[in-house]
């Protein structure tokens, strides 16, 4: 189902950030969803693979073009310019930010839901993360 995405739950923050903004730093939980989706997309596997009722979907081509545009990158963007980029470091919005991708993480296993080996997720993750600080730093 749709709920076992990192994604769907970033969205449904997304939506209500009035509120969700005060507690999470929805520009870095955007900005995760970004590069990784980035990465899914377009570098490793290319294809989105969705389970509905036992069934497996395969949506590649311009469909998982318009589902990366509308799901990962209008999210960022319309976080990023109504929040700007918050820091990494110094900012107690990030912890909540952090254990909720842990808690995302111990209810699913991102390996089995979106085809990638661990240390793939983990690459991924850590260059996101320095991304974000040099993107922080220098949008200053």
């Amino acid at each position: 189902m749709i709920y076992k995405f990192l994604t769907t739950w970033i969205f449904v923050l997304v939506l209500f950030h009035k509120i969700t903004s005060k507690i999470f730093s929805l520009p870095f939980l955007t900005f995760l969803i970004l590069f990784m989706s980035l990465y899914i997309s377009y570098i490793n596997p290319t294809k989105y693979f969705i389970e509905y009722k036992k069934k497996t979907f395969v949506i590649d081509g311009y469909i998982k073009n318009l589902i990366d545009f509308y799901f990962h990158i209008c999210p960022f963007l319309f976080i990023y310019f109504n929040y700007k980029i918050e820091p990494f470091f110094n900012n107690w919005k990030i912890i909540p930010s952090l254990l909720l991708i842990i808690i995302y993480i111990s209810f699913y296993n991102p390996y089995k839901i979106y085809h990638l080996p661990i240390n793939e997720i983990i690459i991924v993750s850590i260059f996101t993360i320095f991304s974000y600080i040099l993107l922080f730093n220098y949008s200053k």
